[in-house]
């Protein structure tokens, strides 16, 4: 009889101390029309970047690739040129995109994202020209 004094009791007081808290619901929108955004808040996941490359004059036409990547290595655009081309384009970049990595042959440059770009071929300089 004790024992069954004792279970009880101790079963009682393990379901009097457990006491359920109510956490208060959050307040979200259901609907998109309910959601409150700031009016400077942009909608767009890209944006709009001109790059504008200057052609450099060689005694010899220069014809490589222009590869144009982000940072992770995506390509965003990759033509076939001559050095002496001025060259513009449009470019649509992930709004997270924060440099262009902008590559001629073996020469490479970073260019910080802005709304334009402006650029120019740059040779290496060779043992040969010094």
């Amino acid at each position: 009889m004790k024992k069954l004094l004792v279970y009880l009791s101790s079963l009682g007081l393990l379901f009097s101390g457990c006491i359920k808290l109510e956490s208060p619901e959050p307040k979200t929108a259901t609907q998109f029309k309910n959601l409150k955004v700031s009016e400077s808040f942009s909608w767009q996941t890209t944006r709009s970047v001109k790059l504008a490359i200057t052609g450099t004059i060689t005694p010899n036409p220069v014809r490589a690739t222009l590869l144009i990547t982000n940072k992770q290595g995506d390509t965003l655009r990759r033509e076939n040129r001559l050095m002496d081309e001025n060259v513009e384009l449009m470019l649509q970049v992930p709004t997270t995109t924060d440099s262009l990595i902008v590559s001629f042959g073996s020469i490479q440059k970073t260019y910080k994202v802005q709304s334009e770009i402006l650029a120019n071929y740059i040779l290496p300089i060779t043992d040969e020209e010094n």
